[in-house]
């Protein structure tokens, strides 16, 4: 983001153009509906939407906790460094460890060390869509909604579970893409603490139906919105058409001249595998016979 564009974070009071964002789904024909964030990939889905809100909103808490006497550019640049900070903190001390990726400790700026990524990690191996969970399943007191808006939410295709005084919000990926609404229906922190307490899909050979049959994608003239399509195992033919990010991720090793799999394990010093199964662990290459949707492995 450049200067002009920084008036949340500094308190500016004269008019800037806001950045433009990338539409899909139902947005594209409802534009005034759609989130500004630094980040054009900010009306992908409602956790995204969270996430772009939660950092935003802590910038501007830093800024408005620094000396006003510091020249407001200043403010924003103290802030971003902090936010970036926090960010690194996360993903190296939390998401990273949790994947199992362990680094060796920081000892300082070494200017020899190279910071780009390998075309062969950004093509195929941080592609790990199949982590991605199928549901956002927020859990709240039983409260939090009224009568109404829990009506509200099963109309749009969200189950709603009620157990010990509380309320689950069990909402299909399939409603998450390009729909902001969405996430003020359901709120911040309900969403957030969701987000926290869900575990995600292993890394694996298998990718959510959400992912591979309606991303992105608007129903046909019709149907009345994602949620008409029969989530989460959706009705054929609802789309006018389908992107498979299976088989785009597939392409996309394809076009960026990526090796055979057991060609890439052995450049870089690995053994290579003589199976699926010895890949995959499982006790055979067979697929099953039922589809398997909605998943709920760690």
């Amino acid at each position: 983001m450049n200067a002009r564009d920084r008036s949340l974070s500094a308190g500016r009071k004269r008019a800037v153009p806001a950045p433009a964002m990338d539409l899909m789904g139902q947005l594209v024909g409802n534009r005034s509906q759609a989130v500004v964030s630094g980040d054009v990939r900010a009306n992908e889905n409602i956790a995204l939407t969270a996430t772009h809100t939660l950092f935003a909103r802590e910038n501007n808490r830093i800024v408005s906790l620094l000396p006003a006497s510091l020249p407001e550019e200043d403010r924003f640049q103290i802030a971003r460094r902090v936010v970036g900070a926090e960010q690194q903190y996360i993903t190296y001390r939390e998401f990273l460890p949790a994947l199992g990726v362990h680094l060796s400790p920081y000892h300082g700026y070494d200017p020899n060390v190279d910071p780009t990524i390998s075309n062969e990690f950004a093509t195929v191996g941080y592609r790990v869509h199949s982590m991605v969970h199928g549901e956002f399943e927020p859990t709240v007191p039983a409260a939090t909604y009224t009568r109404a808006e829990l009506e509200a939410f099963e109309r749009q295709g969200i189950e709603v579970e009620r157990a010990r005084g509380n309320v689950t919000l069990v909402i299909p990926l399939g409603l998450a893409f390009g729909n902001p609404g969405l996430l003020r229906a359901v709120g911040l922190g309900p969403l957030l603490k969701g987000l926290g307490a869900e575990r995600q899909y292993r890394n694996d050979e298998q990718i959510d139906e959400s992912l591979r049959s309606i991303l992105f994608q608007i129903p046909k003239p019709g149907n009345r919105g994602p949620h008409s399509c029969g989530l989460p195992v959706v009705r054929p033919g609802c789309f006018s058409d389908v992107q498979d990010i299976g088989a785009i991720d597939i392409e996309r090793g394809r076009d960026h001249g990526m090796p055979h799999y057991n060609q890439l394990r052995v450049a870089y010093g690995l053994a290579p595998k003589s199976s699926y199964a010895e890949i995959t662990g499982a006790s055979t290459e067979s697929f099953p016979r039922s589809r398997m949707i909605g998943r709920r492995d760690p």
